[in-house]
């Protein structure tokens, strides 16, 4: 949906087709949102909005303050799905044909002199040519008709359940993901639904169907939602976090989880796994009393004894590069960056500066202030808005 929020349609179609590197699109997507909170109307009246972070774009549905659902998309996923998008010829950009010569303009037309005579009978009737109205309706029979292709909810007889079964066998976006999931479903009886959200955690991928079509996989707090195009149109199948959990435990049980090689690669990775967390537990506190400060720069080791460079530290997120994918970055949120840095030996006690937390602190507590005026001042022009015809607005922070 167009939107001053962001770059216009046009744009990203033209972009997009002059420059095909993921890193240039990032850059360019991450670039075209506004630091503007926005909320739109849809064509069947449900209210949704986003708003530009450091570390993708915050979606959500209904009024902010009171919003039912929401999510963070990587920008990686953002541009991927604006690709998407272009490619299903879904991203529609506005047409300004130039408008044609009046029939007077027409009739008065001149060859230069010294042209030489058509073959044809120039015994031209003021009805050959097209009148203004004639123009409008050559013009627009000619133009393609796109509107919004909203998805349509499938009860299973598009998306079925046997895609929905492959889709979770890959796991998650995360390497070892896999891994993680079946050991903490063959080995705990934990809240299997809250690990595989946190697991997930916000974001997509996009999706090839074994009948040939084409679509998107995207994972957020509420659970999983499955999209896919063909010829009939847009479907859509959504899937909870406790009915995803129940499906792995059907496909684990039925050995459907893991291939054959992953079977025999899990023993060695659960052994490195349960090597690496004694370590832990045996290892005598080597906490410094004057830990490390952790800085852009710094390099840290985070799950599965993952390295990463710290690339920029934000109010509330840390943006990491991942040294294996250069190309591919990540964020986090302070709070759970510090406890992966706590709980990795390698990294030596690191920690977020005081003052980096208290700016955080500062900047939690400005937001929300300034949520509370934003919501204020929308509220009063809501109302004076209850007889417009604009479906859209936004308002600026």
């Amino acid at each position: 949906m167009e939107t001053s929020s962001r770059a216009s349609n046009a744009e990203y179609l033209t972009f997009y087709n002059k420059n095909p590197l993921l890193i240039d699109r990032l850059r360019f997507v991450r670039e075209s949102y506004k630091d503007i909170f926005t909320e739109l109307l849809l064509a069947d009246d449900t209210r949704v909005g986003f708003h530009k972070q450091d570390s993708g774009l915050l979606v959500w549905k209904g009024a902010y303050l009171t919003r039912s659902a929401e999510t963070l998309l990587p920008w990686r996923a953002v541009a991927n799905a604006l690709n998407d998008l272009i490619e299903q010829h879904e991203l529609i950009a506005a047409l300004a044909p130039k408008e044609l010569p009046q029939a007077e303009e027409q009739l008065s037309f001149e060859l230069p002199d010294g042209s030489p005579p058509s073959a044809e009978n120039d015994s031209l009737e003021k009805d050959d040519f097209l009148t203004p109205e004639k123009q409008e309706t050559v013009i627009r029979s000619a133009l393609p008709v796109a509107e919004y292709n909203a998805p349509q909810m499938d009860d299973g007889s598009v998306i079925t359940d046997e895609e929905i079964n492959l889709a979770l066998a890959t796991g998650s976006n995360f390497e070892n993901s896999k891994f993680r999931i079946y050991h903490q479903f063959t080995t705990t009886k934990d809240d299997h639904a809250a690990f595989l959200k946190k697991e997930y955690g916000s974001g997509g991928r996009s999706w090839d169907y074994q009948s040939g079509a084409h679509g998107w996989v995207d994972h957020g707090p509420a659970g999983l939602k499955l999209i896919l195009t063909n010829e009939e149109g847009r479907f859509e199948r959504r899937l909870l976090w406790r009915a995803a959990a129940k499906r792995i435990a059907y496909l684990i049980e039925m050995q459907r989880f893991l291939t054959q090689q992953e079977l025999e690669q899990y023993p060695a990775w659960a052994a490195e796994q349960q090597e690496a967390a004694s370590a832990v537990r045996d290892e005598p506190s080597t906490v410094p009393e004057n830990r490390p400060i952790c800085a852009e720069g710094s390099v840290v080791y985070l799950e599965d004894n993952h390295r990463f460079t710290v690339e920029r530290i934000g109010q509330f997120d840390v943006h990491l590069r991942d040294e294996e994918v250069p190309l591919i970055g990540r964020a986090i949120s302070q709070e759970e960056f510090q406890r992966q840095l706590d709980a990795n030996p390698r990294n030596g006690g690191m920690m977020l500066s005081e003052q980096q937390h208290e700016a955080l602190v500062q900047a939690q507590t400005e937001q929300a202030l300034s949520y509370i005026e934003d919501w204020t001042s929308s509220t009063t022009r809501a109302a004076r808005m209850t007889s417009s015809p604009l479906r859209s607005w936004a308002w600026t922070v």
